[in-house]
């Protein structure tokens, strides 16, 4: 799941590298991409389209699917099931909710839908990964600060930001 998301910043840094060679337009699309992530991260316990997400973007369904694979490497629906899959993964680490709860609050009413989806993304369970961490001692308290798993989301979208804010400069100076 690491080396997912760690393939996918380095994709989109390709993208925005090679944004930076053409004109400002791709500046736009950068921000529209992170803004729908952004969109996607807020709502990850709700339902959510492609078209819904377009429209965020403000661009169409089609024109939105081949931009948000240019920037980050993946399928729009597909990085939304990851996004949900590493907040899964974070809430068995640092929670004591059921798989169930979990499965809820990352936009799953099917407890066993939600357990299909993460044991196809995770190569294990939701309980058998809850199991893995408790035994190997990588259960985190309250005090402790959230692993990077949990913040890789946030990290997708500061990178895109800041890809974006370092264009804009270089933009500035010419």
């Amino acid at each position: 799941m690491k080396t997912m998301l760690i393939d996918l910043l380095q994709n989109m840094r390709t993208s925005v590298s090679a944004a930076q060679d053409r004109n400002g337009a791709e500046n736009e699309i950068t921000r529209r991409i992170a803004a729908s992530i952004e969109h996607m991260l807020q709502n990850l316990n709700k339902p959510l389209s492609v078209s819904r997400l377009a429209s965020a973007a403000k661009v169409s369904e089609s024109h939105f699917f081949v931009l948000f694979r240019q920037c980050t490497g993946s399928a729009p629906i597909d990085f939304l099931i990851r996004l949900r899959m590493e907040r899964a993964c974070c809430l068995l680490k640092t929670t004591e909710l059921s798989v169930g709860e979990i499965g809820a609050t990352v936009g799953y009413d099917d407890p066993f839908y939600f357990s299909r989806v993460f044991k196809s993304v995770n190569q294990v369970s939701p309980r058998q990964y809850r199991e893995k961490i408790i035994y190997t001692g990588q259960m985190q308290s309250d005090d402790e600060p959230l692993s990077a798993d949990c913040l890789l989301p946030k990290l997708v979208i500061l990178k895109l930001n800041n890809a974006s804010n370092t264009f804009q400069s270089d933009q500035n100076k010419k």
